[in-house]
Parts: structure tokens; sequence; C-alpha cells
């Protein structure tokens, strides 16, 4: 026998083409059928049915009746039929869900009924392992439901095979039910959390948190996305070394102020794409942090926000990054090199100051301004170019650079480098305001700014 198959697209989760948890379908928002000679299914879902009879081929589907939705219009039927007088060929039915990582640990919660008694039937739930083959279904439950909307739970606990499609099976009509239909509403999938960090998943059921919602001592996937603050329940919490889980915790858009601050042994962790903001003080001292990555939904990183995080070495910043605050990564000692991303425009007071590691910086030509000390006391830069969209300039902003080369790139209005001085001069007034070791102060400066040479240690002498 021939079986027909199909695979609608959906995109999946990055993470090994696994749908994201929690997955819920209540079969909205797609055009819904009136019979049953076409199939209509959730993007990313497969089904099989090898009937060839013509009114019943189309199932299951996606119906749309609102008498018969338990909520909104639409719902999903399955429907066969027998007869001792007409072929209707009738065959076993699937409905196959995405696939889903980590099958044991799921929660499945549906609504299904029949649509009148003498349609009554049972249906299976299960596991499959190949979605185009249904000698691959492994049943894990089975109902007969009414003909009203009872809600279904199953776990998948006791399933240890290797597959990652959940499945629906209606059983090929016979001579004992000459009609079975079954329809299936407003599924939710959900599994616990496995967090690498015991200490971590402590904190996160602890009751004082409230984000365990059903006091079973887990956190599933729905009741991270419910939370929608952290406060300050990782605070100075230096025990905590992992956290690459809080990328479930969809429902934060910021990370609040002062959420991981000195958390010194923290070493990984992973922020949500719903984060739009990294709060002051966000990871303030949490010394052991190697490398941040930026979703690209970022657009704010608050003043303090990773200030003497001495271990961080890598930082990449998504052009949405629109503003960094004062001091954000000062004394992030193990930072080589930074490139600030050209959504930025201000690069403010002492943002990257005492960097010792820094030898290279990119300030991209979208920067109109730079504020006082925002690179002061990076003792590893060695020479620095100003791009010409820069118009506004603080007090020396590489003071106690000990640099040996300062270029102001040629299309700058504002400031030069005239004659090759080694040196950064408003162009308006002659004011020298940030010099280096092997600057040579031109006859036209009229007069030096404040801390135009603060720090130069490796200077020997000035001619003016």
């Amino acid at each position: 026998m021939l079986l027909a198959f199909g695979t609608p697209w959906m995109a999946l989760s990055q993470n090994n083409n696994y749908v994201d948890l929690p997955y819920t379908e209540g079969f909205e928002g797609y055009t819904g059928v009136t019979s049953g000679n076409s199939h209509i299914l959730p993007d990313g879902w497969n089904y099989i049915n090898g009937t060839t009879y013509n009114a019943r081929i189309g199932y299951p589907t996606i119906f749309e009746d609102s008498t018969y939705a338990h909520g909104g219009k639409n719902f999903m039927m399955f429907f066969s039929t027998y007869s001792n007088n007409y072929n209707y060929d009738p065959q076993p039915q699937y409905a196959i869900m995405p696939p889903m990582d980590n099958v044991s640990s799921l929660k499945l919660s549906f609504y299904a009924r029949n649509e009148a008694p003498s349609y009554t039937s049972t249906f299976y739930v299960g596991v499959m392992t190949d979605p185009t083959n249904a000698n691959t279904f492994q049943a894990i439950a089975n109902y007969t439901p009414g003909t009203s909307y009872t809600q279904y739970n199953i776990s998948f606990s006791s399933y240890t095979g290797n597959g990652h499609y959940v499945a629906f099976k209606l059983p090929a009509a016979d001579a004992s039910a000459n009609d079975r239909k079954v329809l299936i509403d407003d599924i939710f999938v959900d599994a616990n959390i496995s967090f690498a960090d015991n200490n971590v998943k402590a904190l996160c059921v602890a009751t004082t948190t409230g984000w365990d919602t059903n006091g079973d001592g887990e956190l599933s996937y729905a009741e991270a996305a419910a939370v929608t603050s952290l406060g300050t329940v990782f605070k100075n919490k230096h025990t905590i070394t992992s956290f690459n889980e809080l990328q479930y915790f969809t429902g934060l858009t910021s990370i609040g102020d002062q959420a991981f601050s000195y958390c010194t042994g923290l070493t990984s962790i992973t922020i949500p794409s719903s984060v739009t903001t990294i709060s002051n003080s966000a990871f303030e001292y949490c010394s052991a942090l190697p490398s941040i990555t930026f979703p690209n939904t970022v657009t704010s990183i608050g003043e303090h926000a990773f200030y003497g995080c001495t271990g961080l070495t890598s930082i990449t910043f998504p052009n949405t990054v629109t503003s960094i605050g004062y001091y954000a990564f000062q004394g992030c000692t193990g930072l080589t090199s930074i490139t600030i991303p050209s959504s930025v425009t201000t690069i403010s007071y002492a943002v990257f100051a005492d960097c010792t590691g820094l030898t290279s910086i990119t300030i991209p030509n979208t920067v109109t301004n730079i504020y006082s000390y925002a690179f002061s006391g990076c003792t590893g830069l060695t020479s620095v170019n100003i791009p010409a969209s820069v118009r506004f300039m603080g007090d020396n902003p590489f003071s106690e650079c000990n640099l040996s080369s300062i270029t102001v790139d040629s299309g700058n209005t504002v400031f030069d480098s005239r004659n090759g001085c080694n040196a950064i001069i408003k162009t308006s007034n002659n004011t020298l305001v940030a010099g280096c070791v092997n600057t040579i102060i031109p006859a036209s400066v009229t007069s030096i700014g404040n801390a135009a040479f603060e720090g130069c240690s490796a200077l020997t002498s000035v001619v003016i």
C-alpha cells in the first residue's frame, strides 16, 4: 500500500532544528477546510493517510467550524469511514508534530472530543522516529473522548526511544466502528528545564521568587517564559557558574539593575533574544566571565554594566546597540580589541577606561561624540584614528594611554592632526585636545587643552 504523507515548512529553533518550547498550537490563523478532500495542517507538521477515498483523503486537517472548536473557530479533525457495501478504503491517519528534543522530558496537554455519539472513537498519542513511516509509531497513551471537550495531560517520561516526533493516530474505521471522527484543539507542549548549575536551579525554584508556579521544584519552559523581572535574585551569588538557561526567560525585556553584580564565579550566560536593555551595573564585577554576546535585539547598555569584569576577553556588539553608558566596561583588563558598532553615535565618559589589555580599537564613521576619558588608562593602546564624523570631544579621551600615533581623518571638519603632528587639534580655535609621546606641537596651536598630555609617562621633553 502506498501511503500519502506531507511535510509542510516551518521555521524551527536554531538548536538542532528542534522546535522551541513551550510550544502551542490552537490551529487559528489558518483558513480551515469545510470538507475533507484537502490537507491543511500547521507549519512544520506532517501527516500520513493512505486512503484512496476522495472524501476522506484530506484527513487529518484543520477544520473551520466555531461550533465544534474548543476556542476560536478552528480545530484539527480526523475522519475515517467503513462500509460493507462501499469501498471507502479506511486507513489509519497520523498527525505528526514538529521535531522536539529530549522527548522523554515532554509534557503534553490538549483538548479532544468526538463529534457525536455515533462517532465514538479511540485515538492514540505516541512518538515516531520517522515522520514519513507509520511503522515507527510507538503508542504512549490512548483515549476515548466523549462528545464534549476533555483536557488530556500526558507525560512522556516512560519513553526510552530516540524519536523526536510526537504524533496523534486515529485507527482505521472497521465493522466495529463504521465512522471514527475525533476533534483535537489547543495543544500545549512543555518540559522542565535541565539546569547545568544546580545553584542556579535552586535560586530559580525558590519559593521567594514565585517562578515555580506549580511548586513541583522544577522550572518549566513556560514558567521561565512568564518571568518578567529577575530583580536581584542572583546579585552577590558567588557560587553560580553557568546560566545559559537564561535564554528561555523570554518574558524579559531587560537585565535589570545589579541583576548579576558580584557574581564572581559566573563563567557562562546566554541573554534571551527578548532583551533590549542591559541595565546599570547588571554584570558589575563578574570577574570570571570570559565573553559576552548580545542578541541583535539589544539597543542599550547601561552605566557600569560590565564594570570590573577583568576576565572579559571578548565582546560582540550587534548593530542594534545605540547607547553604551558611562563606565560600562571600565576596568575590563582582559579585553584586547573593541569594535564599536556603527549604530553608536556617542562614546560615553570613561566607558572603556582602564582596559589595560586593550591594543586595538575601531571607531566607526558614525560616532559624533567622544566624551572625556573614554579610553583613559588603556595603557596597551599605541595608536588611534579619529573618523571624519566626530564633532565633539571632551577632555583628552586617551589620557594615560602612552599612545605613539594619533591621526584624524582628513575629512573631519572639526578636528585635525595637521602636518602629521600626532595630536588631535580643534580646528576652529587651534587648541591641542590630545597629544602623545611623539607629538610635534605645530606653531599654529594657540592653546593646550585640559589633560592633553595627562599620563604620558614615556614623555621626556616638550617643545612649545
